[in-house]
């Protein structure tokens, strides 16, 4: 393993982990339709779900980004690579493991 992919590697640890809600997706581009109860049908089929939280605008509808905690890596890991690049409600959205410059607001 190269010093590089090590430290991009413990940046993510760092960034998208949580030792109280597990790992961090970041989700963009989602259609205004989609909710927290939509994320987590798309997202459930891959393992347990610690928390969804669903960007809002004030009248309710998606910002077009989400966060969603898995606890356990590997299921977490599988979610990203399944839909990644996936087509939901129209918009080909991005997955990724959250990075420390994506911050939620609670």
């Amino acid at each position: 393993v190269s010093t590089q992919s090590t430290g991009q590697l413990q940046e993510i640890v760092r960034s998208a982990y949580s030792p109280l809600q597990g790992w961090c997706l970041y989700l963009c581009n989602l259609s205004p339709n989609m909710n927290e109860h939509g994320l987590y049908k798309l997202v459930a089929p891959f393992g347990a779900i610690s928390s969804i939280k669903c960007m809002e605008h004030t009248d309710g509808t998606c910002k077009g980004i989400a966060f969603v905690n898995m606890p356990q890596y590997e299921e977490a890991a599988l979610a990203i690579k399944a839909l990644n690049g996936a087509t939901v409600h129209g918009n080909v959205i991005q997955v990724e493991f959250k990075k420390s410059s994506m911050k939620t607001r609670q």
